[in-house]
């Protein structure tokens, strides 16, 4: 799909941190405080994380055909690894919160590294 290694290196990462934390469950009354709450729908229905989230799958998409050098035949193709990239992430993280924007970051920037 991609010939970038740090980019692999870093969806690794994610693998693993998201495979250790399967099938641990939080004791009660031990969870910290997950910050502020998520924010009440918008237009349309649309969340705050569900706009972060939009516009990460595109400038992900954008990155990753961008930098493809003609491996991905289209956009859309690279939308939908975009996509599958930013569940990842999402499921990682569980919320569109400082953690996940700077992992986002960090694969967009290495994604244009040259």
């Amino acid at each position: 799909l991609c010939s970038n290694p740090i980019l692999w290196r870093e969806l690794e990462k994610m693998s693993l941190t998201r495979k250790k934390s399967v099938g641990k469950s939080p004791k009660l009354g031990t969870s910290k405080p997950m910050g502020r709450s998520p924010v009440s729908p918008g237009l349309l229905g649309q969340t705050q994380d569900d706009a972060v989230r939009k516009r990460v799958k595109e400038m992900l998409a954008n990155a990753l055909y961008k930098e493809s050098e003609g491996h991905l035949e289209s956009l859309e193709k690279a939308m939908e690894i975009a996509i599958k990239l930013e569940l990842e992430m999402y499921t990682v993280f569980h919320r569109a919160n400082q953690a996940y924007k700077d992992k986002f970051r960090t694969i967009n920037f290495n994604l244009k590294d040259e």
